[in-house]
């Protein structure tokens, strides 16, 4: 005679104590994960920003080569404005709509706005970083200095004009010597055919006259600059720091003369935190 055993149950599912512990357990998790997560989020977004701030200081050290201003907003580096010798865009990809009022260039990673400003030479782009308010200790900004540009061209103008004064002096200085006011020298000197024209040899970068070194001494052997120390007798000290105090971002700067300056960096405040 068999003998029957009853068949097992089936389980009906979880427990509420089972389930209440996996809950505790993927929060947990999720507490863990998310401050990681968003740090790493964060870093991602300042690293993105700051790349992007270089590639405008960059594009506005041309911008301000070819134009002799610094650009009023980010959109002028993408499209033409008034600002005469604009030769640009400025930047890779950049948007053509000349009646768009934003762009891909003109926001952080964070999708806010970047504030761009003009003080002197020294143009400040900055993002209000993740806190989203400008002028706290996490925004990234970066300074374009426009003085270094200025000083190249005034000191390639220099060695032109100089080199025209020592040819010129070889040949007629004998007979018919240069005076030593600089605006009349250049005249004799255009007038001779060894400098093309005067409008560019008139002022240097700072839309400073030329002087003769020493100024109004006869015959003139050399010009020189007083808005770069170490070209002039009377030179101040403007051309080794960041240029005059009284210089403007609208001052008139000679396109298409001079280097490179190396990017300037991006800084994630004054003290250069990440």
């Amino acid at each position: 005679m068999r003998t029957l055993h009853p068949a097992p149950t089936a389980r009906g599912g979880f427990t509420l104590l089972e389930i209440l512990i996996v809950v505790a357990v993927m929060a947990m998790l999720a507490g863990a994960a998310i401050p990681v997560a968003s740090k790493a989020l964060s870093s991602a977004a300042r690293k993105a920003t700051r790349e992007e701030l270089v590639q405008l200081g960059t594009a506005a050290q041309e911008y301000f080569r070819d134009t002799g201003v610094a650009p009023a907003q980010i959109l002028d580096l993408e499209r033409k404005g008034d600002a005469d010798g604009w030769a640009g865009p400025y930047l890779a990809g950049a948007m053509q709509d000349p009646l768009a009022t934003s762009s891909g260039y003109t926001t952080d990673a964070w999708s806010r706005a970047y504030r761009a400003k003009t003080t002197g030479d020294v143009m400040t782009i900055t993002s209000a970083g993740p806190d989203a308010a400008l002028d706290t200790d996490d925004d990234v900004r970066i300074q374009v200095d426009f003085t270094p540009i200025r000083r190249e061209e005034t000191l390639a103008d220099l060695k032109t004009i100089n080199q025209a004064i020592t040819l010129y002096n070889g040949l007629h200085g004998a007979d018919q010597p240069l005076p030593g006011t600089w605006s009349k020298a250049l005249g004799m000197l255009v007038t001779a055919g060894f400098l093309p024209e005067a409008e560019s040899y008139t002022n240097d970068a700072w839309g400073n006259a030329y002087v003769g070194d020493p100024d109004g001494k006869s015959p003139l052997v050399r010009a020189a600059s007083t808005s770069i120390a170490n070209t002039s007798s009377q030179s101040g000290s403007s051309g080794s720091g960041s240029g005059p105090q009284d210089a403007k971002s609208g001052g008139s700067s000679k396109s298409g003369k001079g280097g490179t300056n190396p990017p300037p960096n991006a800084q994630g405040n004054s003290k250069k935190k990440g």
